[in-house]
């Protein structure tokens, strides 16, 4: 569902700040499995938010593997996958 998007998402913001962009990309990518399973989207101004603080790791070379991986995840596994990081 939409709200645990918004968590995912905060959770990708944390690991990005705290130099863990291979989490964050994934995690970034789970927010996006996770808005299409509920067939919406976070809200503008909160995406935005979001994508300042976790930049382009969805783009970056470095990093576009994991954000696919995470925008393959089942809902079901965005989760563990979130609840498994330190």
């Amino acid at each position: 569902d939409l709200q645990t998007a918004y968590c995912v998402g905060g959770l990708a913001a944390v690991a990005a700040r705290r130099g863990t962009p291979d989490s964050a990309a994934r995690l970034w990518g789970g927010v996006h499995a996770l808005e299409q399973a509920a067939g919406a989207t976070l809200h503008g101004s909160e995406r935005r938010r979001y994508e300042q603080l976790i930049g382009d790791l969805d783009r970056a070379p470095e990093t576009s593997t994991e954000f696919e991986q995470g925008r393959a995840m089942e809902v079901d596994e965005v989760v563990e996958y979130a609840l498994s990081l330190d």
